[in-house]
């Protein structure tokens, strides 16, 4: 895991970890909230940090951890950034919700109106075939083309 991205996360409440889990308790001049968005930004840096084990993980060393150089602004300053960027982030995870709210409701309206069959009596049933034509030309890029491959439909532009 350690390779690919560094979690990150602010405990709390009592955890238990293994020994490949850094756990660091901030000293009072400084914002935990702060310090987490700061290694989240420095999530890169970090990962240049990470040295193999000899077992194929990942690990990021105590000692360089200990080592970082950081630059801290004065404590009213720190709470500020980490105010601003936790209501980003919580609208962020807001908007989220909201699209998976959005998607869900659009597969169930695929589902009912288009995927179930219905029963009313005035649908009808017919071959895929009298639906289209199959065209095979070219030179004719102002044309729209419907385009069914694979998974994947929709109205797209021809790609010479």
């Amino acid at each position: 895991m350690l390779w690919k991205k560094i979690p990150i996360c602010i405990c709390k409440r009592d955890v238990a970890f293994n020994q490949d889990v850094k756990a660091l308790k901030v000293k009072s001049n400084v914002n935990s909230i702060y310090l987490l968005y700061w290694f989240l930004a420095h999530q890169g840096f970090l990962l240049s940090k990470v040295v193999g084990t000899g077992i194929g993980a990942g690990k990021l060393d105590s000692k360089e951890l200990k080592s970082l150089s950081i630059l801290f602004p004065p404590i009213p300053e720190q709470k500020a950034i980490a105010d601003l960027l936790s209501t980003w982030d919580e609208a962020i995870r807001k908007m989220e919700q909201l699209i998976q709210a959005k998607e869900k409701k659009f597969q169930q309206l695929l589902r009912d109106l288009i995927y179930i069959p219905v029963t009313k009596g005035h649908w009808k049933e017919v071959q895929a075939k009298s639906l289209f034509q199959e065209r095979r030309e070219s030179k004719r890029n102002h044309l729209p083309l419907l385009s069914i491959t694979g998974n994947e439909w929709g109205y797209t532009k021809r790609r010479y």
